[in-house]
Parts: structure tokens; sequence; C-alpha cells
């Protein structure tokens, strides 16, 4: 349990945690995105990707290019200020990152999709840049030609934030503190596609396994032929030791609203001791 700020609904709080936490991560631990540097982001129209653009333009103040496929989605990135958008349906993305960079490629990639989408990332990546993967949408895991990297003293980073809880929390709890503090800021505004009635949850879970293409639907078959090891998880240990931290980050986040504690907030690359007034009204 851990406060929410008091002008954000239950409905969007509840489908802001993962999304937000996992693109607060990737960006602020594992890219070290810097103001005024430029980002690309897969799958932007997407839960974790609306994240990482909201949370790229908002609080780092970043330029944005948004990758998604479909004219629906395009629309929904504009409305939602990234100003520029490449369709993978109608354009190459190295060719139009190329011309929007004026050939200097992207500084920072989050990535969802894996695959050929990837390896476009790859292409589109400036000198010293940073690539984060953080998903495989499309189903295939890319093999990546690690001479790539030299020529361009680039990085490739992975983050699996859920992993965070158990192997290291203070990160996982930061993730979550600096999302809720930037949401009571007002800084971030977490987008809600649509909202089901408990009684739909067999239609909310099956709209979650379609995907919209020109206006037909798909399913989408998650076939990941290329993983080579399977992950034997205890699952009740793991769900006590999630719930533990998050009573932790709850306790946390009450005692910075007490005034008993101040929140660090490690934004633009730059650790800022954040007085205790600004969660002072959650």
């Amino acid at each position: 349990m851990f406060p929410i700020p008091e002008h954000i609904p239950f409905t969007v709080a509840a489908g802001t945690l993962c999304s937000y936490g996992t693109a607060m991560m990737a960006l602020s631990r594992s890219a070290c995105l810097k103001t005024g540097e430029t980002v690309l982001v897969t799958a932007a129209a997407g839960a974790t990707g609306l994240a990482a653009v909201d949370i790229a333009l908002n609080v780092f103040g970043a330029e944005v290019i948004g990758v998604c496929g479909g004219e629906d989605k395009v629309a929904l990135l504009k409305q939602r200020g990234v100003k520029h958008i490449i369709d993978y349906y109608t354009a190459k993305i190295p060719d139009r990152v190329k011309a929007i960079t004026n050939g200097k490629g992207v500084n920072v990639v989050v990535d969802h999709v894996g695959g050929d989408i990837f390896m476009d990332c790859l292409k589109s990546t400036a000198f010293e840049g940073r690539i984060v993967t953080v998903g495989y949408a499309s189903g295939h895991i890319p093999k990546l030609p690690i001479n790539h990297l030299l020529l361009k003293s680039c990085s490739v980073h992975g983050v699996w934030w859920g992993d965070y809880s158990t192997r290291q929390h203070p990160a996982f709890d930061e993730s979550i503190v600096n999302v809720m503090t930037a949401l009571a800021q007002d800084r971030l505004h977490p987008y809600v596609g649509k909202i089901f009635p408990l009684e739909e949850c067999g239609a909310a879970n099956l709209q979650l396994n379609i995907s919209v293409r020109n206006g037909q639907l798909e399913h989408v078959n998650q076939n990941f032929d290329d993983a080579t090891h399977l992950i034997d998880l205890d699952i009740d240990a793991a769900v006590s030791k999630f719930t533990e931290r998050l009573l932790i980050i709850g306790q946390s986040m009450k005692n910075v609203i007490a005034g008993k504690e101040k929140s660090q907030l490690c934004f633009d690359n730059k650790c800022k001791e954040t007085s205790v007034s600004l969660l002072a009204d959650i």
C-alpha cells in the first residue's frame, strides 16, 4: 500500500505502477537520460510506451520520437504531445530518424518490440547512444551484432522492472517514489484507453490479446522460439516478497508526507533533495 496524489483517480492509478515504474527505471537508471537529448520509443502508443513518452517529455525535457503502427496510434501520440512520429507501416525507421536528427541519430532508445524493429533502432542510434530493451512484443528476440556496438561506442541495457523488487529493491522503490512524486507535481498525465467493469474482466483480457491493424483484428501469438531457457519461479515466495516491498514503499511515502524523510529524485542525471512539501497535499 502506498498513497497516491489526491487528484489522481483510482482508475488511473491502477494502471500506472507497472508501466510508469518500468519507464522511469529505463530512462533514469539505465539510460541516464539528460535534458535535451533525443529519445526513440517503440510501441509508443502502448502502455509502457506512453509512459516513456510522458516521462521523457515532461520530467526530463527530452525530444521524443514515437514509433507506432497505424493512423489511430499516430493520432494518439500527437494528442499526447509527440512532435516526431514514425508509422512503421509507411516509413522506414532509420531513414526517418536520420531526417529528424539531421543525421546524428538518437541518444536513447526504449524498445518494447524486438525483432527487426530493434535492429532498425540500433541503426538509428547516435555515437555513445544507449538502447534499453524492455520487451519483445513482436515475439522475436533479436540476435545482436555486437560489432555495431563497437563501431558506435553504444550500449544495450535490459530492464526487467519486477525483478528489481527482489534483487535490487532500493532501485525498485526509487522508481515508484519518483513516479508518485512527479504525479504529485502534476508533471505526468497517465492515459487510460478504456475502463472495463469487473464483470467484464473476460472481455478486458481478450482486448489485451488482440492487436488492431488497419481496421482488422489479429490475435497476437506470443511465440518465443528463440528463448533457450525457462525460468522456474516460486510464485508464492515472489508474491510475498513483492508485497513486502510495497509495504516498505508505503511506509516510506508516509514518512515523506509526515516530514520524517526527504524524497530523493534523480532527474536529468542529477540527484536533487526535494522538500517534503511536494507531497504534503497527497
